[in-house]
């Protein structure tokens, strides 16, 4: 896509971008599975991992004398797995395990407590990995996208400065402004967006999916359900929005090209007391604007209402649900806190990807808007071979006009025809006309702002197409 390409550009700043935003996700999808570990076993079982226990006494490895292998024994485990063992049993395991080490004195409340500050201490480290890696994540894309909207600018800056006043009337000054400044700034926003909310959300979904569906299969369609109710209201919201993205651009070249004709015509404007008439005229154009962005605006801001309006309820319907598979002894309570987490974590990746997927038909129009001036070639060129050694040196130059025929393009009806004329060095002439009878045609010809459609324009007998521009303006 025209917008993404900008972004290959910087494939160093990506892949480092790639690795942060793994480590970041491995932190937020580990921190859900610790707060399950606090509930189900730190508080729940005292601080001992049954779980633990279990696969030590089914591989072998558990002490016969530890009080923990005739619990796990008379419970009868063998020949089954420790995941067949209802959440019931396992809490009974955990009650008769810290009765049997109470029973042998050991201090079962300083284990519990050693427990729940080792798994806090492990939490704090992820969580401050985490966020190191979520700042640099913000440093790096910040740069990176900055320095994409920098190059730009500078190459959108570069060409239109060798435009000619052709390609000038064209895009409008008023249009290039735009193009080059809000246009860029459309870029750059989504550049930095992409970096940091399209790369991270699939990674945070499709980690999310996997530990749901480690944790718990049998409410998996709960998620299903938000999603396509999110997907659902962001294709109608697009579908409303998408069409008044493409004219919003063209309302800012509007509204730049009412005020710019305005300031620079300002003194014109007062001396004929239009400044009522002018007032209307932009009033008119920057109201158009608003319309446009009001409803786009109240389009995506639709979005936050309608996805925490799912995630509420989502998180209801997984504790209604989930109290019943608790209640059944299938679920530990914090299993279904953990699920919840990662039900949040797997709706809010959707949501992330449908903020990107509202911004980014605006920025393919920006991108299309500036790839049109890059590719644009200037219609005036310098000579491969120019003879800027036969101009002459002396004050004044020499202007001939050798029936000379011009038209702005060539549908349009000539503004001058068979025009021949000498000004000599030195002197002075005056060209007097009515508006439109091609008085700055002819300044402009002999600048080559334009080319004459026939004829030849010569500045001391040389022709200015065999002239470079640079030596024509000084002389």
């Amino acid at each position: 896509m025209r917008v993404f390409k900008y972004l290959l550009q910087h494939k160093g700043a990506l892949a480092l971008i790639i690795v942060l935003l793994l480590v970041h996700a491995i932190c937020d999808l580990a921190l859900p599975g610790y707060t399950a570990s606090i509930v189900d076993v730190g508080i729940a079982q005292s601080g001992i991992d049954v779980d633990a226990l279990a696969r030590d006494y089914a591989s072998g490895s558990l002490d016969e004398s530890d009080p923990a292998h005739g619990v796990l024994s008379a419970l009868g485990i063998e020949g089954r797995s420790w995941d067949d063992v209802s959440a019931l049993e396992k809490t009974q395991a955990s009650s008769d395990i810290r009765a049997a080490y109470e029973a042998q004195g050991v201090d079962v409340g300083g284990q519990q407590t050693a427990y729940l500050v080792g798994v806090g201490l492990r939490m704090l480290l992820i969580t401050a990995v985490g966020a190191l890696a979520a700042i640099l994540i913000s440093f790096v894309a910040s740069r990176t996208s900055a320095t994409i909207a920098r190059d730009l600018r500078q190459r959108l800056f570069s060409n239109v400065v060798n435009f000619s006043d052709a390609e000038v009337q064209r895009f409008s000054a008023a249009s290039l402004i735009t193009r080059g400044t809000n246009d860029v700034q459309q870029i750059q926003m989504v550049c930095m967006v992409t970096m940091r909310m399209v790369l991270f959300a699939p990674l945070m979904a499709l980690g999310g999916i996997v530990m749901v569906i480690q944790t718990d299969v049998k409410m998996s369609w709960i998620i299903a359900l938000a999603v396509v109710v999110v997907l659902s209201a962001i294709f109608v919201i697009m579908l409303v929005a998408m069409p008044k993205f493409k004219i919003l651009q063209q309302l800012i070249d509007r509204v730049n090209l009412v005020a710019r004709e305005i300031l620079t015509g300002l003194p014109v404007v007062r001396a004929f007391n239009r400044q009522d008439y002018e007032e209307n005229r932009f009033d008119e154009a920057n109201s158009d604007l608003m319309r446009i962005q009001l409803f786009t605006n109240r389009a995506m801001v639709f979005m936050m209402p309608t996805t925490q309006l799912v995630l509420n309820g989502v998180s209801a319907l997984i504790v209604w649900v989930g109290a019943g598979y608790i209640n059944e002894g299938s679920l530990q309570t914090g299993q279904m806190i953990a699920f919840i987490t990662y039900s949040m974590v797997i709706i809010t990746s959707f949501m992330m990807l449908s903020m990107v997927a509202i911004m980014l038909p605006r920025a393919l129009v920006a991108a299309e808007r500036i790839d049109e001036v890059l590719a644009c070639r200037p219609s005036i060129v310098d000579p491969e071979s120019p003879r800027d050694a036969e101009l002459a040196t002396g004050k004044g130059a020499c202007i001939e006009f050798d029936h000379v025929t011009f038209a702005y393009d060539e549908e349009s009806e000539p503004v001058l025809k068979d025009v021949s004329f000498t000004v000599s060095a030195g002197s002075t002439t005056a060209f007097i006309g009515a508006t439109g009878s091609g008085k700055s045609t002819v300044l402009k010809l002999i600048l080559r702002l334009y080319d004459v459609t026939s004829g030849s324009v010569r500045v001391d007998g040389v022709d200015v197409r065999e002239l470079s521009q640079g030596a024509l303006h000084e002389r």
